[in-house]
């Protein structure tokens, strides 16, 4: 079966609503794989959890650190793929930066969400899961 690294680094994939501060990243890479685990039928997931900002604050060195762990992961022989889990604010400028860094053969792919996990009719488990 596939196998498959997924970096989450935050946005409005991984927010929940509060009150006070508004949609914030709080949800762990492990949590948005759980809510898909069932529905992988044996895709195998080698997590990275390495941050959980809003896409807004992504900036070159976070996307310089993320190809440096992106690299080293797909070296593995047992790894087939990179999913980037992220906010869509920089998405395009992030994935991108991946394109021109990445050495390798093996696809590096990107996706968000324009809901957070506290609305209606949110688009998360369905990106993620389709990416993987």
């Amino acid at each position: 079966m596939p196998k498959v690294a997924v970096f989450t680094i935050g946005g409005t994939i991984s927010c929940v609503y509060d009150e006070e501060n508004g949609s914030i990243p709080t949800l762990s890479g492990e949590e948005l794989i759980h809510e898909i685990e069932n529905d992988l039928h044996g895709i195998k997931v080698e997590l990275h959890d390495v941050c959980r900002v809003p896409s807004s604050q992504l900036n070159a060195t976070v996307g310089f650190e993320l190809n440096k762990k992106i690299e080293a992961c797909l070296l593995k022989d047992n790894i087939d793929g990179a999913v980037v889990v992220q906010g869509t604010d920089s998405l395009d400028e992030m994935s991108y930066l991946q394109s021109i860094l990445h050495g390798g053969d093996k696809p590096i792919v990107f996706t968000g969400a324009m809901k957070s996990h506290s609305e209606a009719l949110r688009d998360a488990r369905g990106n993620l899961l389709n990416e993987i």
